[in-house]
């Protein structure tokens, strides 16, 4: 009969740790991804840069790798000219999109540099330029540490206007005001 009690009394035991553990590895915090700018606005052919960053602030999140798709809503607007991989990171091959391996793995932390992208404005308009991963794409997402399920995220996004360039407009005003006043005199 002890051993009975003993058993039942150590079974309990293991359901009980086996319950904390779990949950502790399982209540994580979302990596939360965003740009360094949320509105831009750029003259036609200017070059500007716009930096990706991810906040990890749980360790059981910590980075291994990751893959993401660069969207924009109208395409006409910009040219991506380059993205470059944040120091933490080195090269990580995707089909389609950007992506790398932390070079410690288990990277976490505030404000991690996942790349920069360098953009010229090649038309007028506006366009969002949104992050995003392809459910399924096994080269997309998050590979964090958390092995009891997948770290979930959230997209960045940044609002870019292309304008015209408010000082070639006062130039030129001030060009044809200094032209009619000589063109006065004559």
């Amino acid at each position: 009969m002890k051993n009975v009690i003993l058993n039942s009394k150590v079974l309990k035991a293991f359901v009980v740790a086996g319950s904390l553990l779990v949950s502790t590895f399982s209540a994580h915090a979302d990596l939360v991804l965003s740009f360094d700018q949320s509105d831009v606005e750029v003259g036609l052919n200017e070059t500007f840069n716009l930096d990706l960053y991810v906040d990890v602030t749980t360790q059981v999140d910590s980075i291994l790798t990751w893959g993401l798709d660069l969207d924009l809503s109208d395409s006409s607007v910009l040219n991506l000219d380059s993205f470059t991989l944040g120091g933490d990171f080195s090269s990580l091959i995707s089909d389609d999109g950007i992506g790398g391996a932390a070079k410690v793995p288990g990277l976490f932390g505030s404000n991690i540099l996942l790349g920069t992208f360098e953009f010229t404005a090649v038309g007028y308009g506006s366009t969002v330029a949104t992050t995003s991963n392809t459910v399924g794409d096994l080269f997309e997402g998050f590979a964090t540490t958390n092995f009891f399920g997948p770290s979930s995220f959230n997209s960045a996004s940044a609002n870019i206007s292309v304008v015209s360039a408010p000082a070639t407009i006062t130039i030129l005003a001030l060009a044809s005001l200094a032209l009619f006043g000589f063109r006065r005199k004559a």
